[in-house]
């Protein structure tokens, strides 16, 4: 079997930002920075507007490119997904792909988008359910950022 890499590249929104999944898989572990990982459906309306609004701001675009590795994976997709050395495998029985699960709580009820942040050394720092506007993003990568 062939197996495929998910290369997360968004023909629709095309941010600079964005870093395929093979590149980050490839570089990580030379570069470790924090990781800002972004779930969303090709249904949702509001993730829609999210990557319209992220789109729109140089200076998001300038934090998520310089300061950390900005990834979007689609929650509901067939297709496996390798994620630093660990594959995951979407199961015939659900729609949520088992990656997303492997950052909600077991009866979390998940809507999207789904917001990861994970330090460098891999440690869940924050998730977030719901449409983010740009200046509190802003302002909560920015602090992160500035942690000792």
């Amino acid at each position: 079997m062939k197996i495929w890499y998910f290369i997360f590249i968004l023909s629709s929104l095309n941010l600079q930002a964005q870093i395929s999944l093979e590149k980050f898989n490839s570089i990580f572990n030379e570069n470790p920075k924090p990781i800002l990982l972004y779930f969303s459906t090709n249904w949702c309306s509001y993730c829609m507007i999210q990557k319209k609004q992220l789109k729109k701001d140089d200076e998001l675009l300038q934090i998520l490119n310089n300061d950390i590795y900005f990834i979007e994976f689609d929650a509901e997709t067939n297709e496996p997904i390798i994620f630093l050395n660990k594959k995951y495998e979407p199961k015939s029985n659900k729609k949520t792909h088992p990656f997303l699960e492997e950052f909600t709580d077991k009866n979390e009820q998940i809507s999207y988008p789904y917001w990861v942040l994970i330090s460098k050394d891999y440690k869940i720092e924050m998730t977030y359910t719901g449409l983010i506007k740009n200046k509190p993003l802003k302002l909560l990568l920015k602090k992160y950022l500035q942690k000792p």
